[in-house]
């Protein structure tokens, strides 16, 4: 694997941002469960929340988490 030292300023930058994307995502996702969890009382999985952050993010599933 070639170091970080050894990329483009570009392909550094593609990296860095893909590594901070995930890094939010991984945020949201624990503060949205923790938040389920303390606030709603309603225990998710680490998993639904991840799909309800990555839903909501993309718009794909919005509302999707609302009650009918």
């Amino acid at each position: 694997m070639r170091s970080l030292k050894e990329l483009s300023r570009h392909q550094r930058l593609l990296v860095l941002y893909t590594l901070g994307l995930v890094g939010i995502i991984l945020f949201y996702t624990v503060v949205y469960n923790t938040g389920m969890r303390t606030l709603e009382g309603e225990s998710h999985s680490i998993f639904r929340s991840f799909q309800t952050v990555v839903e909501t993010m993309t718009t794909t599933g919005y509302g999707a988490d609302s009650p009918g």
